[in-house]
This record gives C-alpha cells, structure tokens and sequence, in this order.
C-alpha cells in the first residue's frame, strides 16, 4: 500500500480485504451473543432435518409430467 502523504492513510489494501475484516467483526459478535438474542448455541445438534418430500409433477390438465427422451439428469 503506498501513501501519498495526504488525509488518512489506509488500513486496508483493498476494498474486498476491508469487507472481508467486516465480516469477521461482525461474525465473532455474532457468535459471543446468547442464543436466545440469535448467537450460537452451544450445544451438539442431536437431531438431523428430514428431507423435503417431493411430489411428481403434473401438468394442468392432471397427466403425469414427463422429461423429454435425451434429457440427462
């Protein structure tokens, strides 16, 4: 980083190195804060998300959807 002498002088080489020191300000804020005010909980998580169900697709007039033939999934 090169100062030219005049107003402040920079702190951060780039504008991305300034965003990502944000970002790990306000990340480590986050985590120090209870969990009732939306911090981390501590605790080990002792349950996994059930998938989603998905449902076949249909079309409006309530035929079954269909890929075309050379549709590669």
């Amino acid at each position: 980083m090169e100062y030219s002498g005049k107003g402040r002088p920079p702190r951060y080489c780039s504008p991305v190195h300034r965003r990502r020191a944000w970002e790990l300000r306000t990340a480590q804020a986050r985590a120090e804060r209870p969990a009732s005010e939306g911090g981390r909980h501590r605790e080990p998580v002792r349950e996994a998300a059930q998938p989603a169900v998905t449902l076949p697709a249909r079309r409006l007039s309530g035929q079954p959807s269909t890929l075309p033939e050379d549709a590669v999934e």
